[in-house]
């Protein structure tokens, strides 16, 4: 059987007249394929018209990092592509799918172009109103993934909004009560400058301080509750107030009983209490301040996240379409750029005047 007789016997062709079916085969061509062959690619531009004579055909559309299958074509007559037939000239009209032969076969392939005036000159009518319906279609399509971008643009606002609020209202906490401990903390190293025996004594307490700036080494919750009894009841012994609401930021910290024998000799025993006073303070401080970073470095990582997402803030590439050796179909109509190939990617130096890079002084390219 010729490709005359299948297209002839073909759903899509069988009612054409012999003059119109001896100018489709003038203009188009006869293909095989083998098991395997990639056809077309989805989003390419549809610049032709597959119509199956033999043999099968999978489509598949990209899901994400997949493939997806979407039809099988294995009827006789069964077609896909043409598509820039019936778009407005220079509009981007791409494969809505990629085709790969699942068997050796045969397909009728017909430029678009070749499509559209063919149609054009049997049934004007007919090709008016494709081209209406599917321009219709088009904007239709458009404006759905317009709404869905817009849609997943809201959706993805709301997520970053909701982490955002954690570490948001975090930071807010820890700078307000870093204003109120900071006061804490310079009016207690004014109360214990006053009643201090030597400015030596104070270096050696912020040394003593300075030892607790360091984590503890990992232990468990009944080492540190046993612990802080310890201080609790040590400064207690002491008479220092509120010594157990003391305690427990001090064992957190890591302090023990020695290191209390180390702030007593230090200072004194008279200036126990002010001593410690002063360097829970400055621990407190400095908790509130590692809330702030932890808090602001947390928004900090969720706006790049984001930025990466909208791909803010990333140069634009544009390619360069050459002809070599011509100038008049160099269509680099666009800002200066480093170089220029026959075809290729590149970056854009600064904005100037558009310029064609194959008529530079040094010669076309």
């Amino acid at each position: 059987m010729t490709p005359a007789d299948e297209l002839r016997a073909a759903p899509l062709t069988s009612g054409l007249t012999p003059e119109q079916l001896g100018e489709l085969l003038e203009v188009g061509e006869e293909r095989r394929f083998a098991e395997g062959d990639e056809l077309f690619e989805e989003g390419r531009p549809a610049d032709q018209l597959w119509i199956l004579l033999e043999g099968q055909i999978a489509l598949s559309r990209r899901s994400g990092q997949q493939r997806v299958p979407v039809a099988t074509m294995s009827a006789l007559g069964q077609w896909a592509g043409g598509l820039t037939a019936w778009a407005p000239e220079g509009s981007d009209t791409g494969y809505r799918a990629s085709a790969r032969a699942a068997s050796d076969g045969r397909v009728f392939v017909l430029p678009s172009t070749e499509l559209s005036r063919l149609v054009g000159s049997w049934l004007p009518f007919a090709k008016h109103l494709v081209t209406g319906v599917y321009g219709t279609i088009r904007s239709i399509d458009a404006t759905a993934r317009e709404l869905a971008k817009l849609a997943a643009l809201g959706e993805h606002a709301a997520r970053l909004a909701h982490e955002l609020n954690n570490p948001a209202a975090a930071a807010v906490r820890a700078a307000d009560r870093l204003d109120a401990t900071c006061d804490e903390l310079l009016s207690r190293l004014t109360a214990l400058a006053d009643v201090a025996a030597t400015p030596g004594a104070l270096g050696a307490l912020d040394g003593l301080r300075r030892q607790l700036s360091a984590p503890p080494e990992a232990a468990g919750a009944l080492a540190r509750m046993e612990r802080e009894d310890e201080i609790g009841d040590w400064l207690a012994g002491r008479g220092v107030e509120s010594a157990w609401d003391l305690a427990s930021t001090l064992a957190v910290a890591g302090a023990d009983v020695r290191w209390l024998d180390d702030v007593e000799t230090a200072v004194g025993a008279a200036h126990v209490g002010a001593a410690v006073r002063w360097i829970v303070s400055a621990l407190d401080t400095r908790a509130l301040l590692g809330e702030l970073v932890e808090a602001t470095g947390r928004v900090s990582r969720l706006v790049d996240v984001s930025r990466s997402y909208s791909q803010m803030d990333r140069r634009r590439s544009r390619t360069w379409s050459c002809t070599k050796g011509s100038r008049a179909r160099c269509d680099c109509s666009r800002p200066r750029s480093r170089a220029c190939a026959s075809s290729g990617t590149t970056r854009p130096t600064r904005p100037s005047a558009p310029t064609c890079p194959s008529s530079t002084r040094s010669g076309r390219t």
